[in-house]
């Protein structure tokens, strides 16, 4: 159960100490027939991180004809992944640490009892 445990860890920590995309969708490409939604990926921080995005300026988005509506970031990228990564990570501690503690005290009670079937 310990080696589940620690094993578990390592998967989230590496998970959380790497990279990671985000696709966010910009508008309506009016230059391709027939007209289609697009989306951008863009380089996240890792969970880690102090900040969501690295300080890189987000990609170009493609010019649209004149009239047209211009695309646009439809929401800020990065932000509800790192924000869900560190809330992952937070409850992934915590459940870590409950079954921890719980393996500890079954352990203990466990050397408890064995302790007093051996004085009897």
């Amino acid at each position: 159960m310990v080696t589940a445990i620690a094993l578990w860890i390592a998967i989230v920590l590496i998970w959380a100490t790497r990279s990671q995309f985000d696709v966010v969708p910009t508008g309506l490409d009016t230059t391709l027939n027939p007209p289609q939604p697009v989306s951008v990926r863009v380089e996240c921080s890792r969970i880690l991180s102090w900040s969501a995005r690295p300080d890189t300026p987000l990609p170009t988005l493609k010019p649209q004809p004149a009239g047209a509506k211009q695309l646009s970031y439809r929401r800020s990228p990065c932000v509800r992944w790192h924000n869900q990564g560190r809330i992952l990570l937070v409850l992934d501690a915590l459940f870590a640490f409950l079954v921890g503690a719980l393996a500890f005290v079954v352990l203990k009670r466990r050397a408890k009892q064995d302790e007093l079937g051996e004085s009897m």
